[in-house]
C-alpha cells in the first residue's frame, strides 16, 4: 500500500511519468483486491503511524477511483466489511483509531472530488462498516431479569451450606434466602456473598437466630444499562464526526436515523418496566432491622434453609 501510495505520488512529477503509474496500478490493483484484508494492509506499514498509514490508503484509493478500478474497490470495501465483523485483525479499538478517522477521511476526499455518493465505494463503505462498528462497539441493550436466577458462587468449596447457598441462587422463584445455623456457618456463607448482588441481614426476631440473602438483579441491570447507553452516545457522536448531516444523509441513505443515533435496528426496542419487582424489602419484614430501606407492600414469604442452629 505504502510503495502503491508512493507511485501515485510519483505519478504526477517527472521522476516516473504518469503512464506508466497508471500502468502499474492496473497492473497490481487486480490482484490486490482479491487478497487484500485489514492485517495484510497493515503489514505494508507496521512500523507506521496510522495517521501515515490512511494517507497510503486516500492515495491508492483516489488514483485506483481515477482510473475507473470500481469493481476492484467494491471488493476492497466488501473484504473490509466482511472482516471488521469478526475479532480477527480488525479488534474493536481499530474501529477508533483507523477506521472511522479513515471514512471520515473519505467523506471529505468525496466532497472535494465532487464525487457522487450514490452508488460509490465510499457509500458502500459507510453503510457496510458504521453497523458493525454500532453492533461490536455498542452492543446489545441490556435487559431487565425475567426470574430470580444468579450463577452459582465462585467460592472454593463443597460444604453442605455453600451447596445450600448455591440451590437458592439458581432457584428462579426465590427471591429472599433464610439460614437458620450457628453464627460460625453463617459467616461462612456470608464470607462467599458478593455484597454487590445481594443485601444481607441477621434476622434477630426469633428464637433462632437467622441470615437473610436477598438477590438484587436491579443493581447490575442498572449500570449495564447505563454503560451501555454511554457506549451508544459516545458511538453516536463518533459518527456525526465523520461528516456533514447532509452528506452522512447522502452516504447512509435508508440507514441515516439508526445509524446516527448509534441504534442497532433488530434490538432497538425500548426497555419496558423491569418485569421482576426489584425494590427493597419493607424493614419490618427482616426483624428489627433498619438497613433495608422503603419498600411497596408486598408480602414477602422467607425459605429456610433444612439445617438448624447446631451451635
Amino acid at each position: 500500500m505504502a510503495f502503491l501510495a508512493s507511485v501515485a505520488d510519483d505519478g504526477a512529477t517527472e521522476a516516473l511519468p504518469m503512464n506508466l503509474a497508471n500502468e502499474i496500478f492496473l497492473y497490481i490493483v487486480p490482484g490486490l483486491a482479491e487478497r487484500f484484508s485489514f492485517g495484510y494492509h497493515q503489514s505494508w506499514d507496521y512500523s507506521k503511524k496510522e495517521t501515515q498509514q490512511i494517507d497510503h490508503f486516500l492515495a491508492f484509493f483516489d488514483r485506483s477511483y481515477q482510473l475507473g478500478l470500481l469493481s476492484e474497490l467494491n471488493v476492497i470495501v466488501s473484504g473490509l466489511t466482511s472482516e471488521s465483523m469478526g475479532n480477527g485483525d480488525i479488534n474493536i479499538t481499530r474501529f477508533n483509531t483507523y477506521l472511522l478517522p479513515m471514512l471520515k477521511r473519505l467523506a471529505a476526499w468525496l466532497l472535494g472530488t465532487m464525487v457522487p455518493a450514490q452508488g460509490s465505494p465510499v457509500q458502500a463503505l459507510f453503510q457496510g462498516l458504521l453497523p458493525v462498528y454500532i453492533k461490536r462497539f455498542v452492543k446489545k441493550e441490556p435487559r431487565p431479569p425475567t426470574d430470580w436466577t444468579r450463577p452459582k458462587s465462585p467460592a472454593y468449596c463443597y460444604c453442605r451450606d455453600h451447596a445450600a447457598f448455591n440451590e437458592f441462587l439458581q432457584d428462579p422463584n426465590r427471591e429472599i434466602g433464610r439460614f437458620v445455623m450457628s453464627i460460625r456457618r453463617q459467616n461462612h456463607i456470608q464470607a462467599a456473598v458478593d455484597k454487590t448482588e445481594f443485601y444481607t441481614d441477621i434476622d434477630r426476631s426469633e428464637r433462632n437466630r437467622a441470615l437473610i440473602v436477598i438477590k438484587n438483579h436491579q443493581r447490575h441491570f442498572v449500570a449495564d444499562h447505563e454503560a451501555w447507553q454511554k457506549r451508544k452516545d459516545t458511538a453516536a457522536a463518533n459518527i456525526k464526526d465523520l461528516a456533514s448531516e447532509a452528506e452522512l444523509r447522502a452516504l447512509l441513505g435508508d440507514l441515516y436515523d439508526s445509524v446516527t443515533t448509534a441504534t442497532i435496528t433488530e434490538e432497538s426496542e425500548v426497555v419496558g418496566i423491569t418485569q421482576v419487582d426489584q425494590s427493597r424489602p419493607l424493614e419490618n419484614e427482616v426483624g428489627s432491622s433498619r438497613s433495608f430501606g422503603k419498600r411497596k407492600g408486598t408480602k414477602r414469604r422467607y425459605v429456610e434453609s433444612d439445617d438448624e442452629d447446631d451451635a
